[in-house]
């Protein structure tokens, strides 16, 4: 047998391995996670994201254009709220008109493409007229519905369309963590709870998680053995047997928000979560729950 295939055989057998040892190993974690999701999205707070833009809109072309609008934001800054006034203004009450019609060729105009909007801000003209025109040219200059230049659930050898768009424009334009902003804006256009908008009517099932370092990290707190090269991180999403694979965003949320009012007891458990983990110590029930168990008590500041 070729040695190629004996290490793909290999690399099989220990990815079934690990799957397995996961799934017995944290079956009372995951029965907490889903708990926490469902507190978490029961409380009904989220934390900020500039594709709320979409509440400024009524018609559903419009509120995708918004949505997307905001890969050309820098989320890392403390002006993102400001950005996405400025864009607001930018583009009027109806951004598809205002980007079907062209009109954003304006701001590549003379010395006003080297500017930052408003002086300042993170966003520069040059590369939204930019970012504008690939969105334009992406839909066939209005020929195809955004719907259709968007589907739910297509992929192709690129990965999703948008996924491909996020790629696309992060090259073009120079933008940086675009398939996490295209994450959210797929998940509020195309979910109607959490953050999302419902602009979209899609199956949950259709719906993938944002993928970012974050989520890679907090991954790999709960799943130690994930390796991007070994596992799409939807198929290490799905050991975790949550309703919708797109909960494990909130769960990374819901556990983010846990740490601020319950530090200690969260890092303990992550602690002695992967000591255990570690160790391959199984059906353990006293350490995951009742009087010695270390699960952080799922309570939020404003409960």
């Amino acid at each position: 047998m070729p040695k190629r295939q004996v290490n793909k055989e290999n690399a099989a057998l220990r990815k079934q391995q690990h799957a397995r040892f996961f799934t017995e190993f944290s079956k009372y974690h995951r029965e907490w996670m889903k708990e926490l999701v469902a507190r978490y999205m029961e409380r009904g707070e989220f934390p900020f994201y500039p594709t709320f833009i979409t509440d400024y809109y009524d018609n559903a072309d419009d509120k995708v254009v918004a949505a997307l609008s905001t890969l050309c934001m820098d989320w890392s800054r403390d002006d993102v709220m400001q950005q996405m006034t400025y864009m607001r203004e930018l583009m009027g009450e109806h951004p598809y008109e205002w980007v079907m019609s062209r009109a954003f060729v304006t701001l590549s105009f003379g010395d006003r493409q080297n500017k930052l909007v408003n002086g300042k801000s993170g966003l520069s003209y040059w590369r939204i007229a930019r970012f504008f025109s690939e969105l334009y040219d992406f839909c066939d200059g209005g020929k195809k519905t955004l719907r259709k230049c968007f589907p739910s659930g297509k992929a192709n050898a690129y990965g999703t369309r948008m996924g491909f768009f996020a790629e696309k424009v992060a090259n073009s334009c120079g933008l940086k963590h675009t398939l996490f902003k295209a994450g959210v804006a797929e998940l509020v256009l195309r979910t109607s709870d959490g953050i999302g908008d419902g602009v979209w009517a899609t199956d949950p099932q259709n719906v993938k998680t944002p993928v970012s370092s974050d989520l890679t990290a907090f991954m790999k707190v709960w799943f130690p053995d994930y390796s991007p090269k070994s596992w799409t991180f939807s198929e290490a999403v799905a050991l975790f047997g949550l309703e919708r694979e797109y909960d494990f965003f909130y769960a990374w949320l819901a556990w983010e928000d846990l740490k601020k009012w319950n530090r200690e007891e969260c890092v303990r458990y992550s602690t002695v979560y992967l000591q255990r983990y570690k160790k391959g110590q199984l059906k353990i029930k006293t350490w995951w729950v009742g009087k010695y168990g270390f699960m952080p008590e799922i309570k939020f500041d404003a409960e």
